[in-house]
């Protein structure tokens, strides 16, 4: 396997940890919106994620801050 190269913004991501486990989703709330792109860029990401946040508060849905 090829080693992957730091980028020197984040850590490059070590699969290992997850590798042979099984991930349930049962009872995990999540949010799926969409965006509207122009030449692929998001125009209107920043409303969505005021939006989905006030969704996610009033739910109380937040994850914890570990």
């Amino acid at each position: 396997m090829e080693q992957v190269k730091p980028t020197g913004c984040c850590a490059p991501f070590d699969p290992t940890p997850w590798q042979e486990k099984e991930i349930t989703w049962t009872f995990k709330p999540f949010v799926k919106d969409h965006v509207i792109e122009f030449f692929h860029m998001p125009l209107n990401m920043g409303s969505k994620i005021v939006k989905n946040m006030k969704l996610i508060k009033a739910a109380q849905a937040e994850a914890p801050t570990n």
